[in-house]
């Protein structure tokens, strides 16, 4: 029961859900397909919008290159806050986890209010227990890798290949390794 839509045409209901898949193949390589169900036939019950949950503790996330740095950015944000005691919490934490950049050594301190945030930082900054602050280390794996994914015609080896058998893609590779080599 399944055919490829050429042209536009009605859609109409019936016994079963319609159902459509979609598939858009991007020129760059990237491709996203999905698969589409109708809503369910209105029951007469009025449409609401969903509450959104309320997020009590967001995560402030702290991450240094070592934990002495780490200590030290705590207290600085502690310090902040302490200035800045109507800070709005979740613009703080979106602004922690999206606008830094996440290094090895990291931390998440939870909180109600900007009070308890502030304790959670200045105990981080001590390097003293609390029960809203998390800490750990990112685990490294692996390391950069290049990859030759073709446009949808590609077989196993065709990069190696390529390699040998194509100057000026063997030309860009060179180019590129001592950039990925880092």
């Amino acid at each position: 029961g399944l055919e490829l839509l050429t042209r536009a045409r009605v859609w109409r209901r019936g016994e079963r859900v319609r159902r459509a898949g979609v598939s858009s193949f991007g020129l760059s390589g990237t491709n996203a397909h999905l698969i589409l169900e109708e809503a369910p036939a209105d029951a007469g019950q009025p449409v609401t919008a969903a509450t959104p949950p309320v997020v009590t503790s967001p995560p402030v996330v702290v991450t240094a290159k070592d934990e002495t740095a780490l200590r030290a950015l705590a207290g600085r944000w502690a310090d902040w806050l302490a200035a800045h005691p109507d800070a709005d919490l979740a613009a703080v934490a979106r602004t922690a986890a999206t606008r830094r950049a996440h290094h090895e050594h990291r931390a998440a301190v939870l909180a109600d209010d900007a009070a308890g945030l502030r304790a959670g930082l200045q105990a981080l900054a001590d390097d003293a227990a609390h029960p809203g602050v998390l800490t750990g280390r990112a685990n490294r794996q692996g390391g950069v890798v290049f990859v030759f994914p073709g446009q949808g015609g590609q077989w196993v080896g065709m990069g190696a290949g390529l390699l040998g058998s194509s100057a000026v893609f063997a030309g860009v590779v060179d180019e590129c390794e001592p950039l990925f080599a880092e």
